[in-house]
């Protein structure tokens, strides 16, 4: 019974190449959403903020970092998409970039 509860949790890595490729829905108001078939993930309004601070926003920063270590980010359990459950689809496949890393952590802030 002791071997059961402490059993190491499953080995799988997950990956999904939104965060980096991902669409990013753009409502009438400005909202914009990332991922909006599945999570609608509001990221702000481009009436504050520029896309590319919506892009490097610290929730999408997060599940770069989340992924690129291969855990499912808290924001995608319970999601229906494929890397969420585990089903290979071309979500799940590592895109060839070269500036992947460099996409990951948000631009330096002031000192």
């Amino acid at each position: 019974m002791r071997r059961f509860l402490s059993r190491p949790e499953s080995r799988k890595r997950f990956f999904c190449n939104e965060p980096w490729l991902g669409i990013l829905a753009v409502e009438v108001n400005q909202d914009v959403t990332f991922c909006p078939c599945y999570m609608k993930m509001r990221l702000g309004n481009l009436d504050e903020q520029s896309l590319e601070e919506l892009w490097n926003a610290p929730q999408l920063v997060e599940l770069r970092r989340d992924f690129k270590a291969g855990r499912l980010p808290s924001a995608c359990q319970g999601q229906v998409c494929p890397p969420a459950v585990g089903v290979d689809s071309h979500l799940s496949h590592v895109p060839k970039l070269t500036e992947l890393d460099e996409s990951i952590d948000p631009p330096p802030g002031p000192a």
